[in-house]
């Protein structure tokens, strides 16, 4: 399920459309056309950072999507939001947080937009601010190597301990 919103509405009052349907280049329209995209995250990929049942709130940047941040892109007919590890002679290469498989490696242009903020438990976080910014340049030096620590290479009772750490800085983060 999806929604998008134009903060450019009439008196500045954002237009909504709920329940909308996957159809196959109707996020790029939308979102080439100034709007937001709220859909919610149904996978595990990007743990702690995204859960499933969260929305993650999508926008077009004047600017193009830059190291660290959590961009949408179109993969397998599906959408799919991972963090952008770099950019490579004209591709980017994307890997989800909470994932030890390989990096991808996709054109540049098929990023659709950027993770601008997070829906949670009714509370709306913005990835907008220096603190995230920071935190997510954190995660993508650390991303190659933390989902793999946290899954197995510690001990049990270290893996809680990072995962507790993790939460207490998403938590600190998003006050």
């Amino acid at each position: 399920m999806a929604s998008v919103w134009n903060p450019a509405g009439p008196a500045g009052r954002p237009k909504a459309v709920v329940d909308l349907p996957e159809v196959p280049g109707m996020a790029e329209e939308l979102l080439a056309r100034g709007y937001v995209l709220r859909i919610a995250f149904a996978g595990g990929s990007m743990e702690p950072v995204l859960r499933r049942g969260d929305f993650i709130l999508v926008g077009k940047r004047r600017r193009p999507a830059r190291r660290g941040d959590i961009v949408l892109f179109r993969a397998g007919g599906g959408l799919v939001a991972h963090r952008l590890i770099r950019m490579q002679a004209g591709g980017a290469v994307l890997k989800g947080d909470g994932v030890d498989s390989a990096c991808q490696n996709i054109d540049a242009g098929a990023i659709l937009g950027v993770v601008v903020a997070v829906e949670r438990d009714g509370r709306r976080v913005s990835f907008e601010t220096a603190r995230f910014r920071f935190l997510s340049l954190a995660a993508s030096a650390a991303s190659p190597w933390l989902a793999r620590m946290l899954r197995g290479a510690l001990p049990r009772p270290l893996r809680r301990a990072a995962l507790w750490a993790a939460e207490a800085v998403w938590s600190a983060a998003s006050r």
